[in-house]
């Protein structure tokens, strides 16, 4: 037994995620096993390739290193995904149950969803009276949207009423799309009916919101029912009548079938936990339920909640400044781990970040080309915070935590979520327990997304980076020869000779000039004569020290400058450039022979003479000496 488990979750069902695990840590606290809950973001009015970002971390962990594997099928938003994790830990002979949608052949705990519906319908059509109503499902291809539409259709006909085609609207499970549709009911000939009965909370909510805000009053103008009893369907005003499935049942039944298949046991391999309508004020019932209660709980922490998402986002702005702030990958890695030791209140005590060293070193390749492999790339420790102290342990292959050791007799649950660029993902982050950014309302979701932007910054910061110093190179270089042009002398070669007096050394100032480079372009051509300058900067840099300065001063005139360099320094210079030369010639690579004049003066750190006084003197040295070869010829 390696007393773990592994649970692959949607981080938008948050709500009914939590309830579960609730329910599966009590029986892993009687098992004693740890649980990892790898937690993805996909949305039907994404993108294909952000979903693909968003499900890549159910991809990441071995499922060998676990005992067995619960999939939230019904909830991850694309059942394809959640069927191939299911199908996976099948083929490796690893126990798996799936929660929510049945999966051919796997074990399964799903919710009734008739009980509940069909309660709360009747309810609406007995106690309240409702003739008309319309039906906001979820995405249209979704087996939950599909049973509750069918439940309302049933107990209408029952009835003797009709739910219609019209009034029939599917929002993809969001809540702008739910409210849009209010808004167009409400702006309509027929105007509202009796009732909006909604597929799930957020979008009851939602429409709820929209409807008060344009004012309308609930549940006189309109009654307003949801499904999921999420936290906020009992705060708002009015509280929403609802259904709840009792996730807290379905984790523990779960997880409960999975212990029994794991030790071998003979136990039901289908289960189905009973919904319940839950009664709220959004249909004008007086209930036994305490919502003043409720709200005055809620009221009593509303100004802890506001002052913790301000650290939130202030946290988010924090983070961002010390990842741009960051010069290369290393002092981004330091940076990280010491903000997060001083500022782990909101993601915990224990708290790592892994990354793709290459995705954040290397600005140039493209996403797809360097991270198409995904999680199949080794990952960096990038933050490892445990204990609220930095944790310097590494990590073990095929391991996610840095460290991780399950200790016996304690359970500890863990927390992963995808970091990504569009379809590719180059890390993830994780908590240990349930810290403050999971336990309150303060979207995982939005702190990945801000996480994901800076990261995206720094990477573009380090793109213009690169190419500022590309451009810069292209500035300072001349490009006929690929040394500094005569711009340098004052950003280079002048900040060079004041540290030369300031350290009170000489340094040799060298001008060069190509012999008789008229008569090689008349001889054989300006290409020739390009040819020779590129001969003379090639014979030059092989010629100086790597502390010296080359500068092409125009045409087929150079400069040296050479720091703490005296005459027979300098005079071994110029021999050695004139040496190349001649080799160039003799062995072929330069069809005429080059030769140059090279004057050279060295500067006195106490002469008072400026850098332009030295060019000029070296420039004189030169000219005398090529006057002379002149008058020899």
């Amino acid at each position: 037994m390696k007393n773990r488990i592994a649970v692959f979750a949607n981080g938008y069902n948050r709500y009914c995620t939590l309830q579960a695990l609730e329910g599966m840590k009590k029986i892993g606290n009687e098992k004693d096993f740890d649980i990892d809950v790898f937690v993805g973001y996909a949305a039907y009015n994404d993108s294909a390739d952000l979903n693909k970002g968003r499900a890549g971390i159910y991809w990441l962990p071995r499922l060998e290193n676990y005992d067995g594997v619960i999939v939230f099928s019904g909830l991850i938003n694309d059942f394809d995904v959640a069927k191939k994790i299911c199908l996976e830990a099948k083929g490796k002979g690893i126990p798996v149950v799936s929660i929510g949608e049945y999966v051919e052949d796997i074990p399964y705990v799903g919710t009734n969803n008739e009980t509940g519906m069909r309660a709360l319908v009747e309810h609406l059509v007995n106690e309240h009276k409702i003739k008309s109503a319309v039906y906001i499902g979820g995405s249209k291809e979704h087996i939950d949207t599909g049973i509750r539409q069918r439940i309302i259709e049933e107990v209408f006909r029952e009835h003797g009423l009709e739910l219609r085609d019209e009034d029939i609207y599917y929002a993809d499970w969001v809540n702008e799309h739910a409210a849009a549709i209010a808004s167009r009911l409400a702006g309509s000939e027929k105007g509202l009916p009796d009732a909006i009965i909604c597929a799930n909370d957020v979008m009851a909510l939602a429409v709820s919101g929209r409807l008060i805000k344009q004012g309308y009053k609930l549940p006189q103008a309109v009654i307003v029912t949801g499904f999921d009893h999420v936290e906020e369907s009992e705060i708002t005003y009015p509280a929403l009548t609802t259904v709840d499935q009792d996730y807290y049942t379905i984790g523990h039944n779960a997880c409960k079938m999975l212990l029994g298949i794991i030790e071998g046991g003979d136990v039901p391999t289908r289960d189905i936990v009973s919904s319940s309508m839950i009664l709220g004020e959004s249909c004008g019932c007086t209930t036994n339920n305490d919502y003043d209660e409720v709200r005055r709980v809620y009221c009593q922490s509303v100004h802890t909640i506001k002052r913790d998402l301000e650290f939130f986002e202030r946290l988010c702005r924090m983070e961002r400044n010390e990842i741009l702030k960051s010069e290369g990958y290393e002092d981004l890695k330091s940076n990280l781990t010491a903000f997060y030791k001083d500022n782990h209140f909101i993601v915990g005590p224990d708290y790592y970040v892994l990354l793709n060293r290459e995705y954040l070193s290397d600005p140039e390749p493209e996403d797809g080309a360097l991270l198409k492999d995904g999680y199949m790339a080794k990952l960096d420790v990038a933050v490892a915070i445990r204990d609220g102290k930095p944790y310097n342990g590494k990590i073990r292959q095929n391991e996610l935590i840095p460290g991780y050791v399950k200790e016996p007799g304690k359970q500890n649950i863990y927390f992963y979520f995808p970091l990504s660029s569009g379809r590719y993902n180059y890390g993830y982050f994780a908590f240990k327990g349930i810290p403050v950014m999971i336990s309150e309302n303060l979207r995982v979701y939005e702190f990945m997304e801000k996480v994901e932007q800076s990261f995206m910054e720094y990477r573009l910061k380090m793109r213009l980076d690169a190419a500022n110093r590309e451009l810069k190179d292209l500035y300072d270089k001349d490009q006929l020869t690929g040394l500094y042009n005569r711009f340098c002398i004052d950003n280079k070669a002048l900040s060079l000779y004041e540290k030369s007096l300031a350290d009170d050394k000489p340094m040799a100032v060298m001008f060069t000039d190509i012999n008789y480079m008229k008569d090689i372009n008349d001889k054989f051509g300006h290409s020739m004569g390009d040819k020779s300058i590129q001969a003379v900067a090639e014979a030059i840099r092989a010629s100086i020290r790597s502390d010296a300065i080359a500068v092409r001063y125009g045409g087929d005139e150079f400069i040296i400058f050479s720091p703490n360099t005296k005459r027979a320094e300098a005079e071994a210079v110029g021999l050695q450039i004139e040496s190349y030369l001649v080799g160039l010639y003799k062995s072929g690579r330069m069809p005429c022979n080059v030769t140059i004049s090279c004057g050279y003066v060295i500067t006195d750190p106490k002469a008072g003479k400026t850098l332009e006084d030295y060019i000029i003197e070296a420039d004189d040295v030169m000219y005398r000496i090529k006057r002379d070869i002149h008058k020899e010829d």
